[in-house]
């Protein structure tokens, strides 16, 4: 993470198992994770599910930690809380742990789990208007909700050093705070209506609505998305994270940049789809 995984979607079974031994089982439609095992060591499974009603076959198991990366704890919060699940149970994350098994409040069971040991997330940003994810790193720390031997780097591209003035501007959005620009959200109406050339500071799905609003105008990309940025920037990181409007509209995605990941988050993520996607970009 971390990613915390609602109670409803885990299931206890006791004794050790093997990934062969849960193909068959039946458990409940909404079950995602099996903890195998009790308080004194167990293993963590991925399951996934046949068609059914309220009980299911499961049809493919992986494991994601045995008993030397889990860890039984209890803590006394809110299980669906995901900020507080953290707060209280991050700290106990060291060495080869991979999966926290936490009983709540309400006698509810959840499942944590982590990204590998000392892992490394290169954040590629770009300003104005101010980076968000690399605030979020700083809330995530300051919160305790990171495992602690999770590293962070960072590069910013000012967008604005991209761009010449020598046609006239279109931005994806008025926050970026740049004068003498029409803006996609903003300005439609004088961009159907325009004419002549025009630099787009942008990436490619706002050309492709530019040249939907008005297929007849001259426009100059200039590329500021934050996935081919990271392509061309070099990092030791295991992977790359970045914010991309494509994300906003599929959901958080997964790209390459050579032999490492770029996860994009949407445009405007929660803290917990940030904390999620550390998970996310480790598998």
């Amino acid at each position: 993470m971390p990613r915390v995984v609602h109670p409803q979607k885990v299931n206890l079974i006791k004794g050790v198992v093997d990934e062969g031994d849960l193909i068959g089982r039946r458990v409940f439609h909404v079950t995602e994770y099996v903890v195998a095992g009790g308080s004194d060591g167990g293993r963590v499974f991925q399951v996934e599910t046949g068609k059914g009603a309220l009980l299911r076959e499961v049809t493919g198991a992986r494991m994601l930690s045995n008993e030397d990366e889990t860890v039984f704890v209890e803590v006394n919060v809110d299980p669906t809380s995901k900020r507080d699940v953290l707060a209280s149970i991050s700290g106990k994350v060291d060495g080869a742990i991979r999966s926290v098994v936490y009983k709540a409040k309400y006698g509810h069971v959840g499942l944590a789990l982590f990204e590998p040991p000392d892992t490394h997330v290169h954040i590629v940003e770009v300003e104005p208007p101010s980076p968000k994810l690399i605030d979020y790193v700083e809330v995530s720390r300051r919160e305790g909700l990171l495992r602690r031997d999770t590293r962070f780097s960072c590069s910013v591209v000012n967008v604005l050093e991209l761009i010449d003035r020598e046609n006239r501007l279109i931005l994806p959005c008025r926050i970026m705070e740049v004068k003498g620009g029409v803006t996609l959200d903003e300005d439609v109406a004088n961009i159907e209506r325009a004419k002549g050339s025009f630099t787009l500071l942008g990436c490619p799905v706002t050309l492709a609505t530019v040249k939907e609003l008005n297929p007849r105008l001259k426009v100059k990309l200039v590329d500021m998305c934050p996935v081919h940025l990271a392509r061309r920037i070099k990092s030791d990181a295991d992977f790359y994270m970045v914010r991309c409007c494509r994300a906003s509209i599929h959901g958080t995605l997964s790209y390459h940049a050579g032999r490492r990941k770029v996860i994009a988050l949407q445009w405007s993520p929660s803290l917990e789809e940030f904390l999620d996607a550390i998970y996310h970009g480790s598998t």
